[in-house]
């Protein structure tokens, strides 16, 4: 078999398995949203994407009482802060993308 034959299937193939490849790419990520948002009205969307998991968690948080006496606890009082206080490190150039 002729070595340029030989080069020239090799990319034959391969360029058609990049194209396959980016057809199966378009049709996975790309068919039907277009189709189904378009369908859509905006009482539709505010019905479908409800944060009903925001809404009981803010209901949640918003019947809480905090007391201030905890602040005033001896306990509370006696923590220690062991907290380390982090160096600070020499930062890069501004620009890291622009030429040398």
């Amino acid at each position: 078999m002729n070595p340029n034959k030989s080069k020239k299937s090799k990319t034959l193939i391969i360029v058609v398995a990049v194209i396959i490849a980016a057809f199966v790419g378009y049709s996975l990520f790309f068919t039907g949203n277009a189709d189904d948002l378009a369908t859509l009205s905006p009482q539709d969307i505010n019905q479908n994407q409800t944060g009903d998991d925001l809404l009981i968690i803010f209901a949640e948080l918003s019947a809480l009482n905090l007391d201030p006496a905890i602040l005033r606890n001896p306990v509370f009082i006696s923590l220690q802060d062991f907290s380390q206080e982090i160096p600070s490190e020499p930062s890069g150039r501004v620009n890291p993308f622009a030429p040398i």
